[in-house]
């Protein structure tokens, strides 16, 4: 919560997204709570949460005993937050109301077909943006029925893909081009790889594991504003088995 909160301080004066994987359902009021703390301080509205929850519970590697969660659940969320964006509630009668744009975010769920711990939540703002947060599944068959069911970027589209690949880059954006081959979208992504490995583990022998699972995929329209490589905050202690990862876009 510390960190989340930290990145939409640092944020709060441009529009910002926040996607999260494997959320336990514990951790919702709480994200909620912190936005409520925030606004009207730092933050000039109620950041909007997105959030898709699926057939899966969370559980700590290792522990057979009972969840420690009271929400059994877990979830992809999506947290979009736009400084000039107004909710119906929060524009009605504001001196400027005419003036805010009223925010009506469209989101769709995919799921994966074969594997119903993983999916797709995208999020298409008033503007056109298309924010994916995916969850890819290990296994390649699985993964390609999953991408084969994305709704990918037309020519003119601003489109961001982000989140856990279990996978490089490398080897994701050849699933990508494979899967988009033929298509109105192939050769309309762009990969963007973070500057440090975003997964730190231990192999079974206890040596130490550095993979890089965690990247971006953009439009081409848009790869020219993307400041590359996504940034990798590796110092925010045992949070989660992933470092968050940052990419910002210069603004036009």
């Amino acid at each position: 919560m510390k960190t989340l909160s930290e990145l939409l301080i640092k944020h709060s004066m441009i529009e910002c997204f926040i996607c999260l994987q494997e959320v336990p359902g514990d951790l919702l009021p709480m994200l909620r709570q912190m936005f409520d703390s925030h606004v009207g301080s730092t933050l000039a509205t109620k950041p909007l949460m997105h959030i898709q929850t699926y057939s899966r519970k969370p559980y700590i590697k290792g522990r057979h005993r009972d969840s420690l969660y009271t929400d059994a659940n877990e979830s992809l969320v999506t947290i979009h937050y736009d400084p000039h964006i107004f909710t119906n509630n929060k524009a009605h009668g504001l001196k400027d109301a005419g003036k805010c744009l009223l925010s009506d975010d469209r989101v769709l769920w995919t799921p994966c077909p074969s594997d119903n711990g993983k999916g797709a939540l995208t999020v298409t703002t008033t503007s056109g943006l298309c924010i994916v947060n995916v969850h890819m599944p290990y296994d390649n068959q699985a993964a390609t029925l999953l991408l084969n069911k994305i709704s990918w970027p037309e020519k003119k589209s601003a489109f961001v893909f982000v989140g856990d690949m279990n996978r490089n880059s490398k080897a994701f954006m050849t699933m990508i081009d494979e899967t988009t081959v033929g298509k109105p979208s192939s050769g309309l992504l762009f990969p963007v790889a973070t500057d440090k490995p975003t997964r730190v583990g231990f192999w079974q022998d206890g040596t130490l594991h550095k993979s890089w699972p965690d990247h971006y995929l953009v439009s081409t329209s848009i790869k020219h504003l993307a400041m590359s490589p996504a940034v990798v905050y590796d110092e925010v202690g045992d949070i989660s088995d992933h470092y968050p990862i940052l990419l910002p876009f210069k603004c036009i």
